[in-house]
Formats: C-alpha cells, structure tokens, sequence
C-alpha cells in the first residue's frame, strides 16, 4: 500500500472512529445532525490560508481568547466533550497530522458546513490552519 493511500484510509477509520467518540454541547442540537455532518466532513475540500508565521506555537492559537470564548465551554475545564481539551497540547494535537492541515480532523471539523462550523470564525480557522501547516508546534 502507498504511503498516500495509507495516510487516506488512515484518516477516514479515524474520522468514522473520531464521529463515534464525539459528544456534542447538550443544547447545540448537532447530535441530529451528525451523519450528514460526518458526510460532508469526509467529502469537504480544504481553504488555504496565507501564513505570517511559518511556525505559529500552540500557544499562539488563543491569541485574544478566540480558541476558549468559540471553543471553551465544550471542550475545557470539567467539559472535555469527544475528548478534546482545547487547553492540552497533547489533546488537541492528537487530532492533527503535523503539516496537513486538509487532512487534520481538527481543522475539517472547522470548515462550513462541517461539525463545528457554527462555532468557529474565519480568523479561528486561519490560525488552526497555520498551526497545522507550521507543524503543530507546542
């Protein structure tokens, strides 16, 4: 098998797995939602972002708050909703893979029309995506 091809099969057992494992904010109403969702995240195309820093930190991630006011009240603190506690570099690099951002579970659940869209901000989006890009560094 490729090392592409694998990467793919790879990152589709892992969404499937991934959508199985998430929990969503009791009021969202995302949990009737979710199988069109999984769907729309497996087929999705990316957006490409410009990046001023080629290696953004994880810390530069919540810069002005952006990360804990969209993200927070679902996956921090006493809430670690599908398991991702945005306030844990190991948790939520978990769910990248280093330099691809298309392929990181953590920005496709990002972009319109997916999962978390509702939640999130192009600016928010830009910067997962630089982060990703950068090398997910911590």
């Amino acid at each position: 098998m490729k090392k592409k091809d694998f990467v793919r099969y790879a990152m589709i057992v892992l969404l499937l797995f991934q959508s199985f494992l998430s929990t969503n904010c009791e009021n969202s109403g995302a949990d009737q939602k979710r199988d069109p969702h999984l769907f729309s995240l497996l087929a999705s195309s990316s957006v490409t972002y410009v990046c001023a820093d080629p290696q953004p930190t994880f810390a530069s991630l919540n810069q002005q708050g952006a990360i804990v006011s969209s993200c927070g009240s679902c996956h921090s603190g006493g809430t670690i909703n599908g398991g991702v506690d945005i306030t844990s570099y190991s948790s939520v690099r978990s769910q990248t893979v280093s330099g691809n951002a298309s392929m990181s579970v953590l920005y496709r659940v990002l972009l319109p029309g997916n999962i978390m869209s509702a939640y999130t901000t192009s600016a928010l989006n830009q910067a997962v995506y630089c982060w990703i890009q950068g090398g997910s560094n911590p």
